[in-house]
């Protein structure tokens, strides 16, 4: 597979088109086929592509499911190709339909806790067994918890997916292009947040740990503890070799330690702040 500095050329694996995609009345460009897969190509900055891959390893090490990002370029436009996870095509809903399911897909504004996603599940998963519905809200939880670890700015009702009938599963993580760290004063649309807000209100990280931290039950800190120590346990160093091995290309050192660092001040920081 030839790759630019890392990148696939997609042009090289014979990509001349690319198709819009619908799920759950969104519609996406940048769908491309090869042999019978569906795949989607994301522009965007270099470093922010690599950044994306970087957290797919990092998801990989902690053997949690993502949709496994790799970098691609299509003429002069960078980013990151990933295989669709939903090859069964099994019907998916964004926690947005799941929160609103009578309002048309528009671009979430109101801010929504888990405990309100998950309280909506039985609602709209009404032949769901006790015992799927309690996994879903356990996933759930920690998805929430890996968005606060990693400083995502952008975990919105629309960048996590249900999908499935009798038995609805959270979908791969995916979407990690503003993940960093929680001490960004950058004001984005922050929409999975631990309490509910006023409508068109916008958090940073650091906000919604601290009230996290507030709300949080006993239980649920500890989930967030393990999650660290989970993270803490990682040797970042073969993460850096796995993907360098797979781009065939180097990753430049400033940019390692700019990821490095985001992620253990983070959870440096959050384990003080549970002591």
């Amino acid at each position: 597979m030839k790759r630019t500095n890392g990148f696939i050329d997609l042009k090289e694996l014979g990509v001349r088109n690319f198709f819009h995609k619908e799920t759950d009345g969104r519609s996406c460009l940048g769908w491309f086929e090869i042999d019978g897969t569906e795949y989607l190509f994301k522009t965007g900055d270099k470093n922010e592509a690599i950044k994306e891959m970087f957290f797919g390893f990092i998801y990989d090490a902690l053997n949690e499911k993502n949709v496994h990002y790799d970098l691609a370029k299509y003429e002069n436009y960078y980013g990151v190709i990933s295989k669709q996870y939903n090859v069964d095509n099994l019907p998916t809903y964004s926690l947005y339909k799941i929160l609103n399911p009578d309002k048309k897909i528009g671009t979430p504004a109101t801010i929504h806790c888990y405990q309100n996603v998950i309280s909506a599940y039985s609602n709209f998963f009404e032949n769901i067994e006790d015992k799927d519905l309690e996994e879903l809200k356990k996933k759930t939880l920690e998805c929430f918890i890996y968005q606060l670890l990693f400083g995502n700015r952008d975990l919105h009702e629309t960048n996590l997916e249900i999908y499935g009938n009798t038995k609805p599963k959270v979908s791969p993580f995916y979407d990690f292009e503003k993940y960093g760290s929680i001490f960004f004063d950058e004001i984005s649309p922050y929409s999975f947040s631990f309490k509910y807000s006023e409508v068109k209100k916008m958090e940073v990280p650091l906000e919604t740990l601290n009230t996290f931290l507030m709300q949080a039950e006993k239980e649920e800190i500890e989930v967030l503890k393990e999650k660290m120590e989970s993270i803490k346990e990682m040797k970042l160093r073969n993460i850096y070799q796995k993907m360098q091995s797979q781009i065939h290309a180097h990753i430049s050192f400033s940019l390692k330690r700019k990821l490095k660092k985001q992620v253990i001040y983070n959870t440096d920081y959050i384990r003080k702040m549970t002591k």
